[in-house]
């Protein structure tokens, strides 16, 4: 049998003997040799880069592994201690999404009045405010409210003892009688308010709300990295829920589905809500009163000896000029020797930003009656725009009607994934407990829950935002105090279950 061999000084040809034959070495045995020898060599060359190739796919792979692992153990801490917490506050808040919808329908003789007189004007609002201050004389005037239609009463705000809270008075306009008034705080709202900012527990109550919102944003963060599909196939995969299979099975592609439809619209209330709140919330006004981003922070009345405050018709016969008799006002009285009158166009207790255009603010003197500024919204500054985006955005009354029922609609799947990413666990732990036999099986489910390490480029990202809001950073803080414990007590980092990709 004859073999060719492309060599690099030519093309040699020889004969190959078969093994029965006795064979006498030629020159041409050894080149068949060195050739040979050749080509072993270069398979164990692209042998060892496809070695080298797929170890270092594995080792991403394993760096992933890593990552999934350290992110779904969050994932679970956070959703079995803060779950039930973010379930409260996420109903309370579907209810306050439409709250100014629910005070009217709960106190409707206070929204329609009519006039004693056919045609009849209404009464100077000095001598309203003179009425109010007379019926409540133990508490201080805040601002009132003129209603968008002409048979609406006027709204006023009171406040006394700060144990007591906020006082509303309802005024008929026409005749001057008082035709409300209650406790702010007695309101059916107002208590569903505050079990969703302080849990009724006052100041303790909100540093928990906001700490258990720091949490929201930990579950939606590592929900949606594990979540994460690899290709199309995959994001469709995530995005349904076969109703076909195991309890299990059903369960799990339901956590996942839900969880990734709504993760954008949790993530956008949790952070915006985070504007509001104590720690945080406090720490973004003071910047915004720093930078001159409070409304009126440049705006003092000078006072002048002797003289006493003008009234409030002086004031709005000058804006009432601008925009009209019925316009709806909300008018902020002084309260303090430089205070000023201030009057805003508007009257929302929930804003929709796409109204914004139509606010107008105007300042005035309160000793002269002088006008010292004049606002539109494109004077008021960045970071007050960004308060009142927050603010549209975390009542979802963003455009309106539509992104209120979308924001019901979120808030509303909370407890499903609550419920179902607790069947998660709770099937996962009786798996586990139910295969466990005998010391071997309990050192490898050790084994497999040691800790993975904490990337260092997710460290520098949890500081970045632990310093922007400081309550999701001591979250953070309790997370990797928790990976270095666990890592104590189990030892060393080794292979760990996790739910299967979705």
């Amino acid at each position: 049998m004859s073999v060719c061999i492309d060599e690099s000084n030519g093309f040699a040809c020889f004969d190959l003997l078969v093994p029965h034959q006795l064979a006498v070495p030629r020159a041409d045995d050894q080149l068949l040799r060195r050739s040979l020898e050749r080509l072993d060599g270069d398979r164990a060359v692209n042998a060892s880069t496809e070695n080298t190739e797929a170890g270092e796919d594995s080792a991403k792979r394993r760096q992933r592994f890593n990552y999934r692992k350290l992110f779904w153990r969050w994932h679970k801490l956070a959703g079995l201690l803060g779950g039930p917490l973010l379930v409260l506050i996420a109903l309370t808040g579907a209810i306050l999404v439409f709250s100014p919808e629910i005070d009217d329908w709960l106190r409707p003789d206070l929204k329609v009045i009519e006039s004693p007189i056919p045609n009849a004007e209404p009464i100077s609002d000095q001598a309203m405010i003179d009425l109010v201050r007379e019926h409540v004389p133990d508490k201080r005037l805040l601002l009132y409210f003129q209603g968008e239609h002409s048979h609406e009463p006027y709204q006023f705000l009171l406040i006394g003892n700060p144990k007591e809270g906020l006082h509303d008075v309802w005024v008929n306009p026409y005749s001057g009688e008082i035709v409300g008034d209650r406790m702010r705080e007695t309101a059916f709202v107002r208590i569903v308010e505050q079990i969703h900012r302080r849990l009724l527990t006052g100041e303790v109550g909100s540093s928990i709300v906001e700490f258990i919102t720091g949490w929201g944003i930990v579950l939606v963060l590592t929900g949606l990295f594990m979540w994460w599909p690899r290709n199309l196939k995959a994001l469709r995969h995530g995005l349904t829920v076969p109703f076909r299979g195991s309890g299990y099975k059903i369960n799990w592609r339901l956590h996942n589905a839900v969880g990734a439809w709504i993760a954008v619209f949790i993530l956008l209330m949790c952070l915006t809500g985070m504007v509001f709140s104590t720690y945080s919330g406090k720490i973004y006004r003071s910047i915004m009163q720093a930078t001159g981003g409070a409304f009126g922070s440049s705006v003092t009345s000078t006072p002048t000896p002797g003289t006493a405050t003008v009234s409030v018709d002086k004031v709005l016969e000058v804006i009432r000029n601008e925009v009209g008799q019925d316009a709806p006002l909300t008018v902020f009285l002084p309260n303090g020797e430089k205070a000023c009158y201030v009057v805003q166009s508007r009257r929302e207790e929930r804003p929709v930003w796409t109204n914004r255009h139509d606010y107008r603010r105007w300042s005035f003197d309160q000793y002269s009656g002088e006008m010292l500024k004049r606002e539109t919204w494109h004077d008021v500054h960045p970071m007050m725009r960004f308060w009142i985006l927050s603010l549209t955005i975390h009542y979802g009354s963003f455009i309106g009607w539509p992104t209120k029922i979308l924001a019901i609609v979120a808030c509303l799947t909370l407890p499903i994934l609550a419920v179902t990413g607790y069947l998660i666990w709770w099937w996962k732990r009786r798996a586990r407990v139910n295969s466990a036999s005998g010391p071997s099986a309990v050192s490898n489910r050790v084994a497999a829950r040691a800790p993975a390490p904490v990337p260092k480029g997710l460290i520098v990202c949890l500081v970045g935002v632990g310093i922007v809001f400081p309550t999701i950073g001591v979250s953070f803080l309790a997370l990797l105090g928790w990976e270095g414990l666990v890592r104590v007590v189990r030892g060393k980092p080794g292979q760990s279950s996790f739910p299967p990709r979705s």
